[in-house]
């Protein structure tokens, strides 16, 4: 059995540090639509198939899942809208191909110094690999959704309103999307016991 990479979410920190950048062209596109993907937890293929104007509507995303064929609602945040209004001509995001997404979004990860040190094991029969690698290295398209899910939760949001909004149906399937930081428990459960 092996974890899988896309296992990882940013954090707040993180996030940040890849808006900060200062790109153009191809690279600011693909970083612009992951972070929108970051604030809405859409897929790659439903970033893929925005129509601005078809699609959202006062300041809400109707979408209809590609994978499920559901439609959900997805209230834009602030940040999710000012990206939006950066591609408001063009009415969608300029995408390419998802493998030459990821290839980016790695190479952008990286010089937005997100290196913090990441294990990944595999197990072949009984015997055991411990993998080390910088998050960077990990970085798909696919984190932002589990991003979007974990800082949603940290941040206090029910899981029944993060799982109407992710399109997800069982608690499940939810929970695999979900990965807090060593940090993130530390500081809540702390927090909480402290409160009491």
């Amino acid at each position: 059995k092996e974890y899988d990479a896309d296992l990882i979410a940013l954090s707040d920190e993180e996030i940040q540090a890849l808006s900060s950048l200062e790109l153009s062209g191809t690279k600011k596109h693909i970083r612009d639509a992951f972070l929108f993907a970051c604030y809405t937890g859409a897929r790659y293929s439903d970033i893929y198939n925005l129509d601005f104007r078809r699609d959202i509507k006062g300041g809400i995303w109707y979408l209809r899942v590609i994978k499920t064929q559901d439609i959900i609602q997805i209230p834009l945040l602030p940040q999710a809208i000012k990206i939006l209004n950066e591609y408001k001509k063009a009415n969608k995001f300029p995408m390419i191909s998802s493998q030459k997404v990821n290839e980016i979004l790695k190479k952008l990860a990286k010089e937005a110094e997100i290196i913090t040190e990441m294990k990944i094991t595999r197990y072949v029969g009984t015997s055991r690999e411990d993998i080390v690698k910088e998050k960077w290295e990990f970085v798909t398209f696919h984190c932002a959704r589990r991003t979007f899910i974990t800082l949603s939760l940290t941040k206090g949001i029910p899981s029944e309103i993060v799982m109407k909004i992710s399109g997800h149906k069982q608690y499940d399937v939810f929970k695999k999307y979900i990965k807090f930081s060593d940090q993130q428990v530390a500081k809540e459960f702390i927090n909480k016991w402290e409160k009491s």
